[in-house]
């Protein structure tokens, strides 16, 4: 149940357009829990770690993305601002579940 879960919040958090969201996750992933706490701390890191990025992401990819294409960088950004406020708390909380089950 923890093999499927993982694989389909990979699957969605490619959606999230972040490349470095998706390398934390993988590190997050390298560290398989040894024990029930430490899956525990593991989970709430991955709840966390999406939850904080979602919401950060909305304000840094739009300025990254005027910072690489310009002015209309702005719905890029923007776009994927917003997708990842949605996908990234989403596969937070499929990464704590698959990492403490």
């Amino acid at each position: 149940l923890s093999l499927i879960i993982s694989t389909v919040g990979n699957g969605i958090s490619s959606l999230s357009m972040d490349i470095e969201y998706q390398r934390q996750r993988n590190e997050l992933y390298l560290n398989q829990p040894k024990g029930f706490f430490n899956g525990l701390k593991l989970g709430a890191k991955g709840l966390f770690n999406g939850f904080r990025s979602g919401i950060v992401g909305v304000v840094e990819r739009p300025s990254e993305a005027i910072r690489q294409d310009g002015g209309l960088g702005i719905f890029r950004g923007s776009f994927e601002g917003l997708a990842g406020l949605v996908i990234k708390p989403v596969t937070g909380v499929m990464d704590a579940t698959s990492l403490t089950i």
